[in-house]
Protein backbone atom coordinates (compact mmCIF):
# COMPACT_ATOMS: atom_id res chain seq x y z
CA UNK A 1 0.00 0.00 0.00
CA UNK A 2 1.41 3.38 -0.98
CA UNK A 3 1.35 5.76 1.98
CA UNK A 4 3.35 8.49 0.28
CA UNK A 5 2.16 11.98 1.15
CA UNK A 6 -0.87 12.33 3.41
CA UNK A 7 -3.44 9.69 2.51
CA UNK A 8 -6.86 10.13 4.11
CA UNK A 9 -8.24 7.61 6.56
CA UNK A 10 -10.85 6.68 3.93
CA UNK A 11 -8.20 6.19 1.27
CA UNK A 12 -6.26 3.86 3.59
CA UNK A 13 -9.40 1.86 4.37
CA UNK A 14 -10.36 1.64 0.70
CA UNK A 15 -6.90 0.52 -0.43
CA UNK A 16 -6.57 -1.99 2.43
CA UNK A 17 -9.28 -4.12 0.78
CA UNK A 18 -6.86 -4.87 -2.06
CA UNK A 19 -3.79 -5.52 0.07
CA UNK A 20 -4.86 -8.54 2.11
CA UNK A 21 -6.26 -6.92 5.25
CA UNK A 22 -9.20 -8.85 6.70
CA UNK A 23 -10.02 -6.29 9.41
CA UNK A 24 -10.77 -2.70 8.45
CA UNK A 25 -12.46 -0.27 10.82
CA UNK A 26 -12.57 3.36 9.82
CA UNK A 27 -14.63 6.52 9.42
CA UNK A 28 -18.30 5.90 10.10
CA UNK A 29 -17.63 3.01 12.49
CA UNK A 30 -18.29 4.10 16.11
CA UNK A 31 -15.36 6.09 17.56
CA UNK A 32 -13.26 5.72 14.36
CA UNK A 33 -13.86 9.03 12.57
CA UNK A 34 -10.31 10.21 13.30
CA UNK A 35 -8.37 7.01 12.54
CA UNK A 36 -8.42 3.68 10.70
CA UNK A 37 -7.59 0.24 12.11
CA UNK A 38 -6.16 -2.41 9.79
CA UNK A 39 -5.47 -5.99 10.77
CA UNK A 40 -5.67 -9.64 9.88
CA UNK A 41 -7.70 -12.46 11.39
CA UNK A 42 -9.29 -15.65 10.06
CA UNK A 43 -12.64 -13.93 9.46
CA UNK A 44 -13.30 -10.77 7.48
CA UNK A 45 -14.69 -7.70 9.25
CA UNK A 46 -14.84 -4.47 7.28
CA UNK A 47 -16.70 -1.37 8.45
CA UNK A 48 -15.98 2.16 7.31
CA UNK A 49 -19.43 3.35 6.20
CA UNK A 50 -18.37 6.95 5.59
CA UNK A 51 -15.89 5.57 3.04
CA UNK A 52 -18.31 3.27 1.23
CA UNK A 53 -17.02 0.13 2.99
Amino acid sequence: MDLTGSPSFCRMAQQARYHGFTNILGPGYPAHDDHTHLGNSPSQSWSAPSCGI
